[in-house]
């Protein structure tokens, strides 16, 4: 990971990066890309912890939902494709990932269904250290540090004692309120901000 942000400082640049350079479609409101983006930023966390600790169908479709990204930014800014397409097909592509990994978890063999809670439990823990409600979020490397053996030990105890199955499904339903969540303290913000400031036109992304 530091390698990788040392490639960045040398060669890349830290304001056009996929998701975070890619535009938006015209008149989309703020509330709702800070949604799409808190959304990103978690099947991100995921697809990175089900491509080291998941099966091979799901390390593969969590790759492919990664570099899709980068095959996506040259199209935009080639002009080949719009934003819309963009994040439809990249979405998409994060999405399908969770349909994906249910199926695994409900019609696999018990040693699937282990080696795919245990990835769940893996991106639960440097998620919540990074994007949880806290005072102070934790770096990336600290949560992943720390995130990935306590996910690991965590995994390993509860499936000596619970449904792997029933607690993954809570942690998804919570993960699903969270995100949610955002949107709707998002779209308040907006609006608080209108109310003082009346005659500013919303807020949209270019």
């Amino acid at each position: 990971m530091k390698a990788a942000d040392m490639a960045t400082e040398a060669c890349g640049s830290r304001d056009k990066r996929t998701t975070n350079a890619m535009p938006y479609p015209e008149g989309t409101p703020e509330h709702v890309e800070k949604f799409v983006k808190r959304f990103y930023a978690k099947a991100q966390f995921a697809a990175t912890a089900l491509a080291v600790f998941g099966t091979p169908v799901l390390a593969f479709g969590s790759v492919l939902a990664i570099e899709i990204a980068s095959f996506l930014m040259t199209l935009v800014r080639k002009g080949i494709a719009s934003s819309k397409i963009y994040h439809g097909v990249y979405s998409a592509s994060l999405f399908i990932m969770f349909p994906a990994m249910f199926v695994t978890l409900h019609c696999a063999d018990d040693l699937t269904v282990q080696s795919t809670f245990r990835a769940m439990v893996v991106a639960a823990v440097p998620t919540t250290l990074r994007m949880g409600r806290l005072e102070k979020p934790w770096s990336k490397y600290s949560s992943w540090a720390i995130g990935i053996p306590t996910g690991v030990l965590a995994a390993e105890v509860a499936l000596q004692f619970v449904n792997p199955v029933f607690v993954a499904w809570l942690g998804a339903l919570w993960s699903m309120g969270d995100t949610i969540q955002e949107f709707f303290l998002a779209k308040q913000t907006s609006k608080d901000k209108r109310s003082e400031n009346p005659n500013e036109p919303p807020q949209k992304v270019e």
